[in-house]
């Protein structure tokens, strides 16, 4: 296998863009970028269901290779409803099923209950758990790829525009400048 480049995004490519760079950059570092453009969005706009898959699966993924489910669970209580489904979603379901079986371990009533899960999160242990999702039996960051480049539409990203960096204009030369310049040199 091929070590591929981490792709740091600017800001400044398209989605179309972004798509392309898939087979020469590590796959991750793509979905990283859009990630990123979702969060550092300012416009108010509302989240389409695609983005907040995106948003919801790249955070699974993040805290629970940080510090395990209980990580999840303490950091993301709001996305714990969502993570089976949404993994289920993209074509992930060896790692829904490992998502499903910690949530039942955590032992809580009502998924939706941010504040239980943030409790329970504390007495948490998981670790047989975090190991399964370790050994990655999904492809999570090349699913989720294949699913956003299905929904290309539901992506609110456009590329920051940079305005072009041009030379500074030369001074104004005066007749006396000129001058000065011919009598002492530069």
């Amino acid at each position: 296998m091929v070590d591929l480049p981490f792709f740091e995004d600017d800001g400044t490519m398209s989605l179309k863009d972004l798509f392309a760079l898939r087979g020469n950059v590590r796959t991750d570092s793509i979905v990283m970028a859009i990630e990123g453009r979702l969060l550092g969005r300012r416009d108010g706009s509302a989240e389409s269901e695609a983005e907040h898959i995106t948003i919801v699966v790249e955070d699974l993924e993040r805290e629970v290779n940080n510090g395990g489910f209980a990580q999840f669970f303490t950091n993301s209580p709001e996305y714990v409803r969502f993570a089976v489904p949404y993994l289920d979603k993209i074509g992930c379901p060896n790692t829904a099923d490992i998502a499903r079986r910690a949530i039942e371990q955590l032992a809580v009533e009502d998924i939706s209950d941010i504040d239980a899960i943030a409790a329970k999160a504390e007495e948490f242990d998981g670790e047989d758990l975090d190991q399964e999702f370790f050994a990655y039996p999904d492809p999570i960051d090349e699913r989720l790829l294949d699913y956003i480049q299905l929904h290309p539409e539901d992506f609110a990203i456009d590329p920051i525009s940079i305005p072009p960096v041009l030379p500074p204009d030369p001074p104004p030369t005066s007749a006396f400048e000129r001058l000065r310049r011919r009598i002492f040199g530069s």
